[in-house]
C-alpha cells in the first residue's frame, strides 16, 4: 500500500549498543547484516525509543505496543536479549544512577518494508545515503517515546 500523501524521514537511530556474544549471525556482511538471534548489548540506556547498531534496531517494548496498536507496516518484532558491556555500569551510575542496574525492555524491530511504501523500509544501496526510512505516521509514534537523541531529516 502506498501512502502518496505522507511525508517521509531519514532516522538515524542512537548507536547505544553493539551486536553482543549470544547473537546468532550468518552473515555480517550483508546490509543489513542477516541475523537468526540477536542479544543487544547496552553501552549505555539514555530512554530512546529505538537504538540501533549497522541497521539492527531494538524498540521499547512500550513503543513497539503503540507501532502495533497504530497499525503501522514494515516491520516484525522479535524477541533479542538484552546484555550490558563494561562500559554500562559506569555510564549510568554517573549518568543515571536509577538505572545502573536495570536494563531496558528491548524488542527487535526487524524491518521488511520498502522506504517511501511502507511506514519503514530501509534505504541501501553503494551510491546512496543508507539508512532508516519512516513515514510520518511511524515518526509520530516515535517522538511520542523520545527521540531526543535521534537524528531526523527529510528523506
Amino acid at each position: 500500500m502506498r501512502y502518496s500523501t505522507l511525508q517521509f524521514f531519514s532516522l538515524k537511530a542512537e548507536v547505544a549498543g553493539e551486536l553482543g556474544d549470544k547473537s546468532v549471525i550468518t552473515d555480517i556482511a550483508a546490509r543489513p547484516p542477516v541475523i537468526e538471534k540477536l542479544d543487544f548489548q547496552l553501552q549505555w540506556w539514555r530512554n530512546s525509543a529505538i537504538c540501533e547498531r549497522i541497521l539492527i534496531f531494538v524498540v521499547t517494548t512500550a513503543a513497539s505496543q503503540d507501532l502495533t496498536k497504530n497499525g503501522l507496516t514494515g516491520f516484525e518484532l522479535r524477541p533479542c536479549t538484552v546484555s550490558k558491556t563494561d562500559e554500562y555500569y559506569y555510564y549510568q551510575r554517573e549518568n543515571d544512577p536509577t538505572r545502573a542496574e536495570k536494563l531496558p525492555s528491548l524488542e527487535w524491530l526487524h524491518i521488511t518494508g520498502k522506504p517511501f511504501v511502507d511506514d519503514f523500509g530501509l534505504r541501501l544501496g553503494a551510491n546512496i545515503k543508507q539508512g532508516l526510512i519512516v513515514s510520518e505516521r511511524a515518526l509520530a509514534v516515535l517522538r511520542a517515546h523520545n527521540l531526543d537523541f535521534a537524528e531526523v531529516s527529510e528523506a
